[in-house]
């Protein structure tokens, strides 16, 4: 079994050797497979305005990748604090 840190740096190592075109396509790929949602999205799935939801982004409590201009939420650390036992969002 790999550690994480030895995934990460595998992760890293195929990432860095990827072409641009090669990059562009992986990331159409995880796009495609809904690894992120979109705003009004995570506004369905947690219930909450979108004003709030910018202040949970601008004070850290809610974490999101920006691509270009728009807000992108990993779907699955979305997951994992809904159904976690401690409640950060």
């Amino acid at each position: 079994m790999l550690s994480t840190v030895g995934a990460v740096i595998i992760l890293l190592k195929e990432v860095l050797n990827m072409k641009c075109g090669d990059y562009i396509k992986e990331f159409t790929r995880i796009a495609k497979e809904k690894e992120f949602l979109t705003t009004e999205e995570v506004m369905e799935r947690l219930r909450l305005s979108r004003a709030t939801i910018y202040r949970r982004v601008a004070d850290g409590t809610l974490k999101c990748v920006k691509i270009g201009r728009r807000l992108r939420f990993y779907k699955r650390y979305l997951d994992r604090q809904l159904y976690s036992k401690r409640s950060d969002i």
